[in-house]
């Protein structure tokens, strides 16, 4: 789950706001991928690599807006939230591994391969990555406020407050975050 606020601008597929999943040796392996742009806000529950049908994605008018994104899994049915609200909801035959704190995380960009980034143009707080569904009133109460990093199934949290630099550190369990480099490099 994550804080999005797109920037204008356009993508023929799905900027990268968060991808957990198998790893860069297998860019297009299982995971889960939240992504978006101005128009579009999505969550991706993917057993079989990139493209499957399994996208459950929400037009809209985001450009310019924060908007609070989260999307569960319970094993069997993906569930897309935004603000609070459970907008879309569909059933996964094929299901990917949970995420775990070993996953291959990333955060507003992804090189699908050679060199086709998918970098997220406009601004992430409070990306948090669980290892069990969230309900829906677990995501209402906690949407609008900080979370200590001990909470029970939290296994990534990164609140991008640093300010400055190029690493994005996590509050509680999670890996060090690289922001960025040469034109890629984040503004606070």
């Amino acid at each position: 789950e994550a804080w999005v606020k797109p920037a204008s601008g356009s993508c023929s597929q799905g900027q990268v706001i968060l991808l957990v999943g198998t790893g860069p040796q297998n860019p297009c392996g299982e995971g889960h991928l939240l992504s978006g742009y101005p128009t579009l806000l999505e969550y991706d529950v993917d057993p079989n690599g990139c493209g499957t049908s399994n996208y459950l994605s929400q037009p809209g008018s985001y450009q310019g807006v924060w908007t609070h994104l989260a999307g569960t899994f319970d094993g069997a049915v993906a569930k897309l939230y935004l603000n609070g609200k459970l907008v879309l909801t569909r059933s996964i035959v094929q299901p990917p591994t949970v995420p775990a704190a070993s996953d291959y995380i990333v955060l507003g960009d992804y090189d699908f391969c050679c060199n086709v980034h998918a970098f997220f143009a406009g601004e992430l707080d409070e990306v948090r990555i669980w290892d069990r569904p969230r309900t829906i009133q677990q995501i209402r109460a906690g949407m609008h406020r900080q979370m200590t990093g001990t909470e029970p199934g939290l296994v990534g949290y990164w609140r991008l407050n640093e300010g400055s630099g190029t690493q994005a550190f996590p509050t509680g369990p999670g890996p060090t975050g690289q922001l960025g480099s040469g034109a890629g490099v984040p503004t606070w």
